[in-house]
């Protein structure tokens, strides 16, 4: 797995490259800079991609997706006209990991012996489906996904194998 600063390598020639010159969709890439890359996990909390935010007077206006080995596997918009960069998130992962754990805690009861794990930044399902994962635990036993994102929460049972 490549580090943030590698990331961050891979991901310039997409924001200054072919995409920003070429495509009206990415004209809010010009002037941008690459924020600080945000390292994605699987489910089962191991690191998979890095996403790269591109920023523009403090909003995050797209992002690079860069594969584990360096490879760039995507680059998306988020705003597509400058009159609108108000729009834009402020954040990559639109809300912060204390805002998934406090939305998280009203999810499980404390009460009944049930535990939190931090909150960890993962793709759900495919890349570039993300959400703040928080894994409740009974007994010391896994027992259900809680997936936070800032539209919703939804939850998935552990498979106990």
């Amino acid at each position: 797995m490549i580090g943030a600063s590698e990331a961050r390598t891979a991901a310039g020639p997409e924001v200054q490259g072919a995409p920003a010159r070429i495509d009206p969709d990415f004209a809010v890439f010009h002037g941008a800079a690459l924020g600080e890359p945000v390292l994605v996990y699987d489910v089962t909390r191991q690191p998979s991609y890095w996403t790269v935010p591109v920023v523009r007077t403090g909003r995050v206006v797209g992002f690079v997706r860069v594969s584990g080995t360096g490879e760039v596997e995507a680059v998306g918009s988020y705003c597509r006209e400058i009159s609108r960069l108000s729009q834009c998130p402020e954040t990559l992962t639109r809300i912060s990991a204390g805002e998934a754990e406090r939305r998280a805690a009203a999810l499980f009861e404390p009460s009944a012996g049930e535990t939190a794990s931090p909150p960890l930044y993962v793709y759900d399902g495919c890349p570039g489906q993300e959400a703040w994962l928080v894994e409740i635990s009974a007994r010391g036993r896994p027992v259900c996904r809680i997936f936070i994102t800032a539209a919703e929460e939804y939850e998935r049972p552990v498979d106990p194998h």
